[in-house]
């Protein structure tokens, strides 16, 4: 990743990789450097993903909670391309980060990183039957570690185990119709009290046209 090459340079000692159609809280970014200054945290992400309540991922792995100045923070699995680190983590990760551009996506390069699920043989074996099914009965979620295994394996087993964090409740809007946390109203009630201009954003960042009646 031309990214990584390019923050590796720099002289700041924490760097940011951010999506173009993310929404923030004021805070946001200050909330995250503060976590990311824990010596247990390696990545923060600023989303907290809807997965983690409706059972997107198949099963949702345990995770663990610690409290900042500014919110709930729990190491998952897995997020979006969009999360800060230092630049020394950074250098470190790159091999797992790298997984990303191959075509595998956020999904299995978080998961190559923070090991969660993989070694585990319900999950695996969950994954196998899983890719056996077809149609409605194949599940994205359930098959990562079987990718993860089958394509990046000796990637995973050549890096350490990292941790990745996620604010509970949410620091921003990942306009995707799978990503609205659940106060997006709220974050976006800082750029506008006007609830028809909150809809507006919404449906138009979404390109769908809401229903009418």
């Amino acid at each position: 990743m031309a990214q990584i090459r390019i923050l590796e340079k720099e002289s700041a000692k924490n760097v940011y990789f951010s999506e173009d159609d993310y929404y923030y809280k004021p805070e946001a970014l200050e909330a995250m450097m503060d976590f990311l200054s824990n010596k247990k945290v390696d990545f923060v992400t600023p989303l907290d993903h809807p997965d983690r309540y409706i059972g997107a991922v198949e099963p949702i792995a345990k995770s663990s909670v610690m409290i900042s100045r500014y919110c709930h923070w729990r190491d998952v699995e897995n997020s979006c391309c969009t999360f800060m680190t230092s630049r020394e983590t950074l250098s470190e990760a790159k091999r797992g980060l790298k997984v990303y551009p191959k075509g595998f996506g956020d999904g299995v390069m978080w998961m190559v990183l923070t090991k969660k699920r993989v070694f585990s043989p319900l999950a695996i074996a969950k994954a196998l039957i899983n890719r056996m099914g077809k149609g409605r009965n194949r599940h994205q979620g359930t098959l990562l570690p079987y990718i993860c295994w089958r394509y990046c394996g000796l990637r995973m087993l050549t890096t350490r185990k990292f941790s990745l964090w996620q604010p509970m409740p949410s620091l921003a809007v990942h306009f995707a119709v799978a990503s609205l946390p659940s106060n997006t109203i709220d974050i976006l009630r800082d750029y506008s009290d006007d609830l028809a201009t909150l809809d507006e954003i919404v449906w138009n960042y979404l390109e769908i046209k809401p229903s009418k009646g």
